[in-house]
């Protein structure tokens, strides 16, 4: 199909669906113009920055700001007898923080930020507006993490905006979003701030994320102040916006099981995982040898501790990647690359185990051999042990867990629960399973107790648009479907104006879902593991505010089957300026 085809079919669909809008100005994603790099280092506030204009914000002006390297500023008025700010306000987000700074606080994502360690933090007084933005910061503690996000303050009108890239994400700290006067403001509760538009009714508005829950990339806001204590806050329209949904299949070898508030069901029991190939498993339970008592090397763990660098003695393949050597946290799980991770975080949650790297996770929960018991490492002929000894839950004196994880140089794991309650203080929450980790899309939890069961065989294909491109009128959009198995032999680009989220379990493709509607399909030039789709927009205003619905299909014959399909997840474009 020619581009110019292409374009005239999109037009005429989108015609199709259009209703009557308003044009609006818009200003979309993550402005260019950074300006000045700040010389922040890690939990630092920069000296005063003078926006060159009066702010309104909530019922008094302020002339400057005041920034900090953690992902937000302190809103300052330069005449006034206010003290200058200077706490940095390490390490995570949070609410009592927020309402109780004598200076206001507007926060893109306040969290554990660190600049010394790479990215910049960057401030521009324009006309009419300033912009302060956190150019690839990582996540203090997570190497390899950057975070790209944007506030702009608007003169006269009081406007907040704010732009989040893609690659945002909290991993292990809590992060909060969100504005207030402070000064010992009232809570009015949190707000969900992807679920826009919002009417509020308090000059605080924000949202709190907890660790690896942040759900604002690729997003912009806009909060319009109504009076000094109100807010319209919603989606600046005309923003060109991709926004992915669902997923793709094959279905995924990540798989767990969440427990929370105190419950546990597999204490007692022990499982046979056998690898099938490909990352799968089928899972039985172990009937044999489950439980193996020679154990003697102490790695000497204490409360929320890391033992780094233990070789297996071989090679273990695992779905994604191999490994010989692995990381043993006191907290119930392994580290399946050694140095791949310092995270040793005892609050277990779902986005966390698919956003960090390859995890095995026995059972992660809030442990502390520095209580009692002992946690081992032993690499014993033609497999490897790691344990957990009568290990108490945090601040439950008494309790014991005892849990195992056998790892087989073919690919096999037994996991066993001699004793296991999962009861910590800190929550009660845990977690059972295994991710490959590096940002996989959530795969639904999975009863590891309704055995025999199989995992997935694979990694899911992944539809998103590349870095810095957006669906911007009168531009091409760059789209990128990753995970293209190497056995593929041709696919296509289905754009369609709804979600019909179709499962296909029952014409053989087990695991998918039809996410997009088959109103254009546009044949595709395969290449693995990424393939790379151009897609023309139209320069028509009456684009602008509009929705296509996007999915890759793809045909690998070495899947077998019937249909040896395979499918990405969708992408929502939004189209705009």
């Amino acid at each position: 199909m020619t581009s110019l085809s292409l374009s005239l079919r999109s037009a005429a669909l989108l015609a199709a669906a259009a209703t009557s809008h308003a044009l609006l100005p818009a200003q979309c994603g993550v402005d260019p113009n950074y300006g000045t790099s700040i010389p922040l280092t890690d939990d630092s506030v920069s000296g005063v920055q003078m926006l060159g204009f009066a702010f309104p914000f909530a019922g008094a002006s302020y002339d400057s700001v005041y920034v900090s390297s953690n992902g937000f500023v302190y809103l300052f008025d330069t005449t006034g007898s206010v003290l200058p700010p200077t706490n940095s306000r390490c390490c995570n987000g949070n609410v009592a923080g927020l309402l109780s700074s004598t200076s206001p606080m507007v926060c893109g994502m306040w969290e554990d930020l660190n600049p010394a360690a790479g990215g910049t933090v960057n401030f521009n007084a324009l006309p009419g507006k300033a912009l302060i933005t956190w150019d690839n910061v990582p996540e203090f503690g997570n190497a390899g993490s950057a975070n790209t996000f944007q506030i702009r303050l608007h003169a006269t009108s009081g406007v907040i905006e704010m732009a989040f890239d893609s690659n945002t994400r909290a991993i292990s700290h809590a992060c909060l979003t969100g504005w207030s006067p402070s000064n010992g403001a009232a809570d009015p509760g949190g707000s969900n701030l992807s679920a826009i538009p919002i009417l509020a009714g308090s000059a605080t508005v924000y949202e709190l994320f907890g660790p690896g829950s942040f759900d604002l990339a690729q997003r912009s806001l806009q909060a319009s102040p109504t009076s000094a204590t109100s807010w319209i806050v919603d989606t600046p329209f005309g923003c060109a916006l991709s926004s992915e949904y669902g997923r793709g299949c094959p279905k995924p070898c990540t798989f767990y099981e969440f427990f929370a508030g105190s419950t546990f069901d597999l204490s007692g029991g022990s499982l046979l995982f056998s690898a099938v190939g490909n990352g799968a498993y089928s899972v039985s339970t172990c009937p044999t040898n489950c439980f193996d008592t020679n154990f003697t090397n102490n790695l000497l763990l204490t409360d929320d501790s890391l033992s780094v660098g233990n070789a297996l003695g071989f090679t273990f393949p695992f779905c994604g990647g191999s490994t010989t050597t692995v990381d043993v946290c006191s907290n119930g799980f392994v580290w399946l690359v050694s140095g791949s991770s310092g995270s040793f975080d005892w609050t277990p949650t779902v986005a966390e185990l698919l956003a960090l790297p390859a995890r095995l996770c026995p059972l992660w929960m809030d442990l502390n051999p520095t209580a009692g018991g002992a946690v081992y490492f032993d690499a014993l002929p033609g497999k490897a042990l790691v344990t957990w000894n009568q290990v108490p839950a945090f601040g439950v004196a008494g309790s014991r867990n005892t849990i195992q994880v056998q790892i087989y140089p073919n690919g096999n794991l037994i996991v066993a629960w001699p004793q296991a309650v999962n009861n910590a203080t800190t929550g009660g929450n845990a977690i059972s399973g295994f991710s490959q980790g590096n940002g996989i899309s959530d795969p639904s939890a999975t009863d590891i107790s309704m055995v025999p069961f199989s995992t997935g065989s694979g990694i899911p294909m992944r539809l998103a648009a590349q870095p810095g491109s957006r669906p911007v009128i009168g531009t091409t959009l760059m789209l990128e479907a990753s995970q293209v198995r190497p056995g593929t032999l041709g696919g296509s680009l289905h754009i369609g104006t709804s979600n019909p989220n179709l499962d296909l379990t029952p014409i053989g493709l087990s695991g998918c879902t039809w996410l997009s509607t088959l109103d254009i399909t546009l044949p595709l030039t395969v290449a693995s593991p990424i393939t790379t789709v151009s897609l023309p927009i139209p320069n028509l205003s009456s684009f602008i505010g509009r929705s296509l619905t996007t999915q890759v299909l793809m045909l690998d014959p070495s899947l077998g089957g019937a249909l040896p399909l395979y499918l990405s997840n969708g992408l929502l474009l939004t189209f705009g300026n």
